[in-house]
């Protein structure tokens, strides 16, 4: 050959150096990151360990990023992989009443080794007296889920695992890939007298080819498609599944390789231009024009996706409880704890089918069930019968925009709360749906609608049904107590009103929606709102306020994806 004749050794080098460069490229192809906990550990009987991690300090750890070992009992070494990349957070589970346990040499290995000599840098969960030593920890322990969590910030990059069976593959495959390439080049160049541009452009595209391989994303779940994604094959499917390790191995990469999402969201903003109303990373566009926000994971509550532990909603009811006593000891006359309804719970049917129930029963129902069970003495309040009803007959509730309930399903959720108090204090005065009147107008609430930039959404969906106030007070004084980006605390005064009943509420957005409802059947309403799924906690202003004025009534408002506020209600000082 004339190529071969003019380079004869230059020629391979170039190939190999083609090949390589390729090697290299792909390299998330043929290995992995990975981390690995290591420990020694003595068990008096079988244990379940599981491990715990997270890729971000400000993520929470949950079951589908942990990994579960079963060592037996007696002493054993135990290695456990984690198939993780980057890792800031880890946790070690001992499992349900494990009985007495001993560690050591506990290590997490990854591109480097970090060695955990000092126990005193863990937290201690459902652990009693543990005893620490250099190197080791020791406890008795017959409760359920112990862990421990290391308490420190970690930044660690995985240590990389070869696949030698893809690495060979890839290898020859771009060996043969690199010797026609070059080989055309030189080609192309020699013998055809093509320029050095045609040249470069030519290397450019064939380069461009291999962009998608450069990172392999590690994810589990795509929040753009509501699915997992496809694992990694070993390269043992190839036999035990019938010769499919080809597709499996590109199903896998199909779903990870690099620029996947920023290319999943163009073709979503182009479907948007020509003319088709898509879901994007902030919303979900359901049936009918109903659309529905992804904040606050509302997507796994509509599909009951979240639900709460035993060991939470044992913390949950002791938590409402010490609240309840709290308030009752300094003189409030009755407490009530009411849980509304979202969106996505009540208008579930304009909802994609695509979103699939993992449960039969909702983190709502759980809380409902388990306080009305434990703790009957507390009133719970919940109107999900009532409202469907009226959904029933026609009425509509919610914003199809927004994430709150319009005018008159704030008024229904004012009306049937009330009645509930009212039996409590016959005095109450409650206003009817008769003493409004009514007008279609364009929704006020567009929240999801301009958070999620909606492209070529009809009017018709933003026309709604209000409930217009003809004779609401005109003697009702406001006073702002304080306000920030998050919260804001507000005074009512009803001058008009006679039966002198005082009301404390605090909750979040939804409370404030009939919030001009309750100011005309009080004489005074203190309203304290917490926003961005911030905890309910009382300010040294309305821990005063409670011990000054002893107001009758202290009403806790939490909407359904914020009921893990219930986990960590934070208590009025005594």
């Amino acid at each position: 050959m004339k190529i071969k004749k003019m380079f004869p050794n230059k020629f391979m080098w170039v190939v190999f150096g083609v090949t390589f460069g390729l090697l290299a490229l792909s390299v998330n192809l043929w290995s992995e990151q990975r981390f690995s906990v290591s420990f020694q550990t003595n068990l008096q009987k079988d244990t379940l360990y599981q491990v715990f991690y997270t890729r971000k300090a400000t993520d929470s750890f949950n079951e589908k990023m942990s990994v579960k070992q079963l060592v037996n009992a007696g002493q054993h070494e135990v290695e456990i992989d984690l198939p993780i990349h980057k890792l800031a957070k880890f946790r070690l589970d001992f499992g349900n009443n494990p009985g007495k346990v001993e560690i050591s040499n506990l290590q997490l290995r990854g591109r480097s080794v970090v060695k955990f000599d000092d126990f005193s840098k863990f937290s201690f969960r459902n652990i009693t007296k543990p005893k620490m030593e250099k190197n080791k920890l020791s406890f008795d322990c017959s409760h359920r889920d112990p862990y421990i969590v290391y308490k420190d910030k970690l930044t660690l990059k995985g240590g990389r695992s070869v696949d030698f069976y893809a690495l060979i593959i890839l290898a020859t495959l771009y060996f043969l890939i690199a010797y026609k390439v070059v080989r055309y080049l030189l080609r192309f160049k020699i013998e055809e007298h093509h320029s050095r541009i045609d040249i470069v452009f030519l290397a450019v595209f064939f380069a461009l080819l291999f962009v998608p391989m450069m990172h392999i994303s590690d994810a589990e779940k795509s929040t753009q498609e509501n699915r997992m994604l496809a694992k990694k094959p070993d390269f043992s499917q190839i036999y035990d599944k019938g010769g499919n390790f080809g597709k499996l191995y590109e199903q896998w990469f199909n779903d990870r390789f690099f620029g996947r999402d920023v290319l999943f969201d163009v073709n979503n903003y182009s479907k948007c231009l020509f003319g088709e109303i898509c879901s994007n990373r902030k919303i979900i566009v359901g049936k009918n024009g109903w659309l529905f926000s992804k904040s606050f994971s509302s997507e796994k509550m509509y599909m009951n996706a979240n639900l709460f532990s035993d060991k939470e909603l044992d913390i949950l009811g002791k938590q409402v409880l010490q609240f309840y006593n709290k308030l009752k000891k300094v003189g409030v006359k009755e407490i009530y704890f009411y849980l509304s309804n979202d969106k996505e719970s009540l208008y579930y049917e304009f909802y994609p089918e695509s979103y699939v129930k993992q449960h039969d029963v909702s983190r709502l129902e759980q809380v409902l069930v388990y306080l009305n069970k434990n703790y009957p003495d507390i009133k719970v309040l919940n109107f999900y019968d009532e409202l469907s009803q009226h959904k029933k007959e026609g009425d509509i509730l919610f914003s199809r925009v927004g994430t709150h309930m319009n005018d008159l399903g704030s008024f229904y959720e004012y009306y049937y709360m009330l009645k509930e108090i009212k039996k409590d204090f016959p005095i109450l005065s409650v206003l009817k749906l008769e003493d409004f009147s009514f007008e279609d107008t364009y929704d006020c609430d567009k929240d999801i609608y301009k958070a999620g930039n909606v492209f070529n959404y009809s009017e018709k969906y933003l026309l709604n049904t209000r409930l217009i106030l003809h004779n609401r007070s005109k003697n009702i004084i406001k006073k702002v107590v304080a306000k920030k980006s998050y919260s804001t605390v507000l005074l009512f005064k009803n001058e008009n009103q006679q039966n002198d009943l005082d009301l404390f509420i605090i909750g979040d957005s939804f409370h404030l929606r009939y919030l001009n409802y309750l100011v005309e059947s009080f004489s005074s309403v203190y309203s304290v709102f917490w926003g961005n799924g911030k905890s309910l906690s009382f300010s040294a202003a309305d821990v005063d306020y409670i011990l000054k004025n002893k107001p009758d009534i202290v009403i806790v408002e939490t909407t359904e994806r914020f009921l893990q506020r219930l986990l960590r209600l934070q208590f009025p000082k005594e």
